[in-house]
């Protein structure tokens, strides 16, 4: 996959795109908010878009996955202290 491909997914709503991991940082608040509307279907395809991304670890990722999830400020709090651990 290339970034294209995280940028211009016409599956996925354009203010839940992102293609780094500060990226989605920058947006999370948004993009939860978006998340939560979502149906069922939509999240699991939502889910695939989150770790197919080849920009971040796999710890970026379960960190975006439960941020979104659950409602726990603790997860939001993890997501802020990995962005010194993006590499």
């Amino acid at each position: 996959m290339e970034d294209f491909d995280f940028e211009f997914c016409e599956f996925i709503e354009y203010n839940m795109r992102y293609i780094t991991y500060p990226d989605f940082c920058n947006k999370c608040v948004l993009i939860k908010k978006m998340y939560q509307d979502l149906n069922k279907y939509q999240k699991r395809f939502y889910k695939w878009y989150v770790y197919s991304n080849i920009h971040m670890r796999e710890m970026h990722k379960n960190a975006i996955w439960e941020y979104l999830n659950f409602n726990d400020m603790n997860y939001y709090l993890n997501l802020l202290h990995l962005l010194t651990k993006t590499k």
